[in-house]
């Protein structure tokens, strides 16, 4: 029969072993937190250093895939999990980022420059893709329906010139 000290002794391992789970649900939260940002930072490090030509690298050094998982559920609802606020990060899982040249500036004036820079018609997808760091259709779509409002306002407004769905070029 276990005595009184084997039973707090027990009591004591229960509770160091609840107290790491919990720790080690955060720190899973916070790593799928950070490794987006952490792909896209790299990601766009790579596009400027191969549009800059000062490196050979076009491949993304870091890989989600290679994370350790142990198989830990996060409804969304944990402090630290991917869908609670982080100043500077993007609001929509769907939108993705800014290229760092458009980052600053409002889609309309990007749409402007892209558009009367170009020799040629564009879509609404070529408009997307040259400012936002797109990776997946889903973010294509997302960047797109921002896109496709700026443009058809800006062709209202004479910026440019549509010609037909969400095809436009610059005036004449």
């Amino acid at each position: 029969m276990p005595n009184r000290s084997d039973s707090e002794h027990l009591d004591w391992l229960e509770e160091k072993l609840s107290w790491f789970k919990s720790e080690l649900i955060k720190a899973e939260a916070k790593v799928r937190q950070l490794a987006p940002l952490v792909v896209n930072l790299d990601i766009t490090i790579a596009a400027l250093r191969v549009e800059s030509n000062t490196d050979t690298l076009s491949e993304p050094q870091f890989n989600m895939d290679a994370l350790p998982s142990t198989g830990a559920r996060d409804n969304g609802n944990s402090i630290g999990s991917a869908t609670s606020f982080v100043p500077g990060a993007r609001k929509s899982n769907r939108m993705p980022n800014r290229k760092n040249k458009y980052a600053n500036v409002s889609i309309m004036h990007s749409a402007g420059q892209i558009i009367n820079g170009s020799g040629k018609s564009l879509h609404a997808d070529d408009v997307a893709r040259e400012i936002y760091l797109i990776t997946t259709p889903e973010e294509l779509k997302a960047a797109r329906q921002n896109v496709a409002s700026d443009l058809l306002r800006g062709s209202k407004k004479g910026f440019w010139k549509a010609l037909g769905r969400n095809q436009y070029v610059k005036n004449a």
